[in-house]
C-alpha cells in the first residue's frame, strides 16, 4: 500500500459522492457504487483505444462517464505524474529543484490530475516546497471547477490552504497565443492532451512540436522541468517520440527520462514502422479500483503510460541512478571505466537455457542475453530485471549492434 496515494484517492471518491468514508467502507466500496462506475470505465476505455476518432471534451459532461474518469481513470493517472516526479527526485539536483517557492503549469489539466501528483508528495514529507502556485490549463470548465475543488479540499487535508494556490483558465489549447499565461514555471506538464490536438492533422506531429516548443521557450524556467505525459498505445506512443526528436533537434531541451540519453530514439528510427516504448510498472491498487477492474475483467497489476522529461540543464535520470547506487553502497567496478548505462524497455524474457531483456542506451536498443551456464555472482541482477529499470553493464559482448551477450564475467549492476 501507498499510503499517501490511498489517503488522496479515498478524498476524491469523498468528493465524488459528496460523504466521509471510513478506510473500511472506502477499501470495501459498495458493489452498487462500484457497478456504476465500471459501467462508465467500459465506454471510456473503448474511446481511449478504439473509438479515439469519437473523444471530445465534452464527453466528461455525462454523469456515469464523469464518474468513471473521477473515480477511476484520474487515480491511476495521478499514480503515473507521481512516480515521474519520484524520478525527478532521485537526482541530488532535480531533488532541490522542488525545494523553497515554485510554480506549476499544469497544460491540459482535466480535474487536476498533475496538480494532485505533485501535492501527494508533500503529503510524504520528503519534498521541501515552501509554497507552491499552480496554474491550470483545459478547454472544459466542468473539469476547471473538479480541480479547483479537489486542489482546494487536498491543500486543506494538507493544512497548506495559505501556501498552496490555484489559478484555473479555460483556454483552447491548440492555439498557445490564446493561452493567458505569465511568468515562468519550474515544473510544465502535458498529460494525457498532445495526443488529442490537431489529431485529424497530417502534419499533427509538427504541430505539437511547435505548440510544446513555444510554451517550453516563453514558460519554462531555465532550471526547469518539462513533463509529457501519454497514454501506452502504440500509436499514442510512437507520436511521442517523434515528437520527442523533433524537440532535441529544434530546441535547447535535453532528455531526462525515461532515456538514458538525448539522442533519437531507435523505436522510431526510419527503418522501424511498427516499434514503440512504454512503461510498465507495478501497481498495488486501492479496494474501488481492484473491484472494478474485478468486474469489467481487467487485471490493473501494473500502469502503462508513455512519457517524456526534458530539462536544459542537461541533468539525466543515469547521473540519478548512479547517485542512488553510490547511496546504497552498489558502484561498479572499476569506477565504471567501459561500461555502459542503459534502461530496461522490455519484461525479461525466459527461454530454455537462456534469458534475455531489450536494453536500450548510446549503443542504441539492442537484445541482451546471458546463457544460464553464464551466470555468474558479477551478472546476477540480470535475472531480476524489470522494464524501467537503469542499469549498469560492463565486458558485455557485441556479437552485432542488435544482438548483445552477457558473459560470465560481465558485470550487471542494478542502479535504480
Amino acid at each position: 500500500m501507498d499510503e499517501p496515494v490511498d489517503s488522496l484517492i479515498k478524498l476524491i471518491y469523498e468528493y465524488l459522492y459528496g460523504e466521509v468514508l471510513s478506510d473500511e467502507l472506502f477499501e470495501n466500496f459498495p458493489f452498487s457504487r462500484v457497478a456504476e462506475i465500471a459501467q462508465g470505465v467500459r465506454e471510456l476505455s473503448n474511446l481511449y483505444t478504439r473509438q479515439r476518432t469519437k473523444l471530445s471534451p465534452r464527453l466528461l459532461n455525462r454523469s456515469v462517464l464523469r464518474k468513471a474518469y473521477l473515480g477511476y481513470f484520474l487515480p491511476c493517472n495521478l499514480v503515473k505524474v507521481r512516480r515521474i516526479f519520484q524520478e525527478i527526485l532521485a537526482h541530488p539536483q532535480g531533488a532541490s529543484h522542488f525545494a523553497g517557492r515554485r510554480r506549476l503549469l499544469d497544460i491540459g489539466c482535466g480535474p487536476g490530475t498533475g496538480l494532485l501528483g505533485f501535492l501527494s508528495l508533500l503529503a510524504d514529507r520528503t519534498v521541501l516546497t515552501e509554497s507552491l502556485e499552480c496554474v491550470a490549463l483545459d478547454s472544459a470548465g466542468a473539469n476547471l471547477q473538479d480541480a479547483e475543488d479537489l486542489f482546494r479540499r487536498y491543500s486543506s487535508a494538507l493544512k497548506r490552504s495559505q501556501d498552496l494556490t490555484l489559478r484555473t483558465c479555460q483556454a483552447e489549447l491548440s492555439h498557445s497565443p490564446s493561452l493567458n499565461l505569465d511568468g515562468k514555471f519550474d515544473f510544465v506538464i502535458f498529460g494525457n492532451v498532445l495526443n488529442e490536438l490537431f489529431r485529424d492533422r497530417k502534419d499533427r506531429i509538427e504541430r505539437r512540436s511547435e505548440l510544446v516548443a513555444v510554451l517550453a521557450q516563453e514558460r519554462l524556467s531555465t532550471d526547469g522541468f518539462l513533463v509529457l505525459l501519454e497514454p501506452a498505445l502504440k500509436e499514442t506512443s510512437r507520436e511521442l517520440l517523434l515528437l520527442r526528436d523533433r524537440l532535441l533537434d529544434r530546441t535547447n531541451l535535453r532528455v531526462y527520462a525515461p532515456c538514458v540519453h538525448s539522442l533519437h530514439c531507435p523505436a522510431v528510427a526510419p527503418e522501424n514502422l511498427s516499434d514503440w516504448c512504454h512503461e510498465d510498472r507495478f501497481w498495488v491498487s486501492p479496494g474501488p479500483i481492484r473491484a472494478i477492474d474485478d468486474l469489467i475483467g481487467i487485471r490493473k497489476e501494473s500502469l502503462k503510460y508513455s512519457y517524456t522529461v526534458f530539462n536544459r540543464l542537461g541533468l539525466s535520470v543515469a547521473e540519478a541512478a548512479l547517485w542512488q547506487a553510490r547511496n546504497r553502497g552498489k558502484v561498479p567496478a572499476a569506477g565504471g571505466s567501459g561500461g555502459q548505462v542503459w534502461r530496461v524497455v522490455s519484461e525479461l524474457l525466459e527461454e530454455k537455457g537462456k534469458s534475455s531483456a531489450f536494453l536500450c542506451g548510446a549503443q542504441g536498443r539492442a537484445r541482451v542475453t546471458r546463457l544460464r551456464k553464464h551466470g555468474s555472482e558479477t551478472n546476477r541482477d540480470f535475472g531480476s530485471l524489470e522494464r524501467g529499470q537503469v542499469v549498469f553493464a560492463q565486458a558485455l559482448r557485441m556479437k552485432d549492434p542488435l544482438d548483445w551477450r552477457v558473459e560470465a564475467e560481465t558485470l550487471i549492476e542494478d542502479w535504480m
